[in-house]
């Protein structure tokens, strides 16, 4: 993978930063599903609580084996502070979705979570896929 288009996906991200605290207030972590990859990501999150979890039908296992936890049926991630400052941010076993949204880079194509993330909804990242297109990515 390109490390140029990399290093231009978290500079995008980094320029929302302090958008998701104030104006968006966290939303992303406050509803829908995160998809968890592993169970250490799941315990990083969760910690102990999987069974309960899979129990309430709040955790669900998907068809590759993989984790969605529905924030909409459990509140919020328990990681997020009530000032909207995530608590593992700088943990490297965090979820990596958590620190790739909303712009996902693959091997040759991006995707920008505007149905979920109002900072990618309102444009705010628009110059960075400008840059990343050019590059010879395609978005998807």
């Amino acid at each position: 993978m390109n490390e140029h288009i990399l290093s231009i996906a978290d500079t995008a991200r980094n320029s929302i930063s302090s958008y998701c605290i104030n104006d968006c207030q966290a939303k992303c972590c406050k509803h829908g599903a995160l998809l968890l990859q592993s169970e250490q990501e799941l315990h990083t999150i969760i910690e102990n609580k999987k069974k309960q979890l899979l129990k309430k039908n709040i955790l669900k296992v998907t068809e590759q084996g993989n984790y969605t936890l529905n924030f909409d049926k459990w509140g919020h991630c328990k990681n997020l502070s009530e000032e909207n400052l995530c608590q593992i941010h700088k943990n490297p076993k965090r979820p990596r979705i958590c620190g790739d949204f909303p712009l996902f880079v693959f091997k040759q194509y991006y995707s920008l979570a505007t149905e979920f993330c109002p900072a990618a909804k309102a444009g705010l990242l628009d110059k960075y896929c400008k840059q990343i297109e050019e590059l010879g990515q395609r978005k998807i």
